[in-house]
């Protein structure tokens, strides 16, 4: 190191780099950035932070779900592009794909075969709505994890000892968890092989990958399931794995956190019920002849637990229905009531009868029927947060296929000074 090319101050350091072995048919960078791999200072003039991974070089293997993130202060649109020495780099437009959570955007690789398996990832962003030129803001180097099995040939002539190691049963222990499917098998050998500082050889990339699809896996089938002590307990796992900061802002995690606050509300709004005392439901189908509203709000409940409509214009039937008892009792049917087992007709239907009435007149007539409104109104209101949800995810999704088919994922709108093509400097690095 010294003062510059172009400078008469004197040299300070001098450094010889001494490789010990031939480099077997090395290649070129698939793309030279100037300013180095990872994150650009730039980016922070998009409100850019907390980048996942925040290592610029990151091993990979073939057929593998590589996932990037970043939190942004800004409403961003996204380019991608994935470059391999070799090919035009709109092969590979199918093999990157964006998702904006909010404030968090992940950028989906699936790695594809190539004989050399080394690609560039540059990641691009321009303001959303703006017709301003897209700014490069992040290089990824993306490298085979047996890079150095592939690129170092050893003479014929040297003979390789490699004594006995004490890390053989730690790396062994991974290997083998990670071909098993147990979360707390593998989060315990990835914590064994990390406190013992060893060389991650492939092995801890793949090992962290495994455990990765296992939590998003885990969390899928919690939310699915729809069992709030389950999905609260994958929740937790998710945040304390050791790949916690892979699993932060992706779908599967952001939609059972959503889940279990819905369930902890659904919880809430039957705890309710639940408190009422015995003599008052009890007094309520003692109705012979009850007030109009007290009907409409029972038969907004049972509608909810689908009854059939026909039926609850009847209050003898409303009645037989609030006296079963065990499994069909009214309470143990809405302890087992879920809002994604509603359908459209039902919530219609029960709408329509709590819209002729409201929660004050109701209490007047029964603090007991108050407390169904209360329930069955919130049930009401869940099943269309649900719908909505749904259909933003439905509109994001179609708005990102549009976009992506639209733009080609391509980088035209680049200036040339923003980006190279893969071969302007052919450089290579052994």
């Amino acid at each position: 190191a010294y003062g510059g090319f172009h400078s008469q101050s004197p040299k300070i350091v001098r450094m010889l780099v001494e490789c010990k072995h031939a480099g077997n048919d090395p290649q070129p960078f698939p793309s030279n950035s100037h300013q180095g791999f990872g994150f650009l200072p730039v980016s922070s003039q998009f409100g850019i932070s907390d980048p996942n991974p925040d290592n610029g070089i990151v091993l990979i293997r073939a057929e593998q779900r590589k996932m990037f993130y970043f939190s942004s202060t800004q409403r961003l649109e996204i380019q991608t592009m994935l470059i391999h020495i070799n090919h035009e780099p709109d092969k590979f437009n199918e093999c990157v794909s964006t998702i904006n959570n909010i404030s968090r955007y992940q950028v989906t690789v699936n790695v594809p075969y190539d004989p050399h398996l080394e690609f560039a990832l540059k990641i691009a962003v321009r303001p959303q709505s703006s017709d301003e030129d897209f700014t490069v803001v992040a290089n990824y180097l993306l490298v085979d994890e047996n890079w150095q099995r592939n690129v170092v040939s050893v003479p014929a002539n040297v003979h390789v000892i490699v004594p006995p190691s004490k890390e053989e049963p730690a790396r062994r222990e991974l290997i083998e968890a990670t071909n098993d499917d147990s979360i707390a098998r593998l989060e315990k050998a990835i914590g064994d092989f990390e406190h013992n500082d060893l060389n991650d050889n492939g092995d801890l990339t793949r090992a962290k990958d495994k455990l990765v699809q296992l939590h998003l896996e885990n969390l899928r089938k919690a939310t699915s399931d729809r069992k709030l002590e389950d999905l609260e307990k994958a929740i937790d796992l998710a945040h304390k794995s050791h790949v916690a900061p892979e699993l932060e802002g992706c779908a599967e995690l952001a939609e059972a956190e959503m889940t279990r606050q819905q369930l902890g509300r659904l919880k809430l709004y039957l705890h309710k019920v639940l408190a009422l005392n015995k003599s008052t439901i009890s007094e309520m189908h003692s109705y012979q002849r009850p007030r109009p509203l007290v009907h409409q709000v029972m038969k907004a409940t049972f509608r909810i637990l689908g009854e059939p409509d026909r039926k609850l214009q009847n209050w003898s039937y409303v009645q037989a229905s609030m006296r079963q008892l065990g499994h069909n009792s009214m309470l143990s049917r809405m302890r087992n009531c879920d809002v994604v087992h509603l359908k459209q007709r039902q919530i219609n239907d029960a709408d329509g009868y709590l819209g002729e009435t409201s929660q004050r007149a109701v209490r007047m007539c029964s603090a007991g029927a108050g407390t169904f409104y209360i329930w069955s109104n919130n049930m009401i209101a869940e099943f269309h947060e649900n719908n909505n949800n749904e259909n933003t995810r439905t509109i994001e999704k179609n708005k990102e296929i549009r976009r992506n088919n639209r733009k080609g994922n391509n980088f035209n709108s680049y200036s040339s000074s923003q980006m190279e093509s893969p071969k302007d400097h052919p450089k290579s690095r052994y």
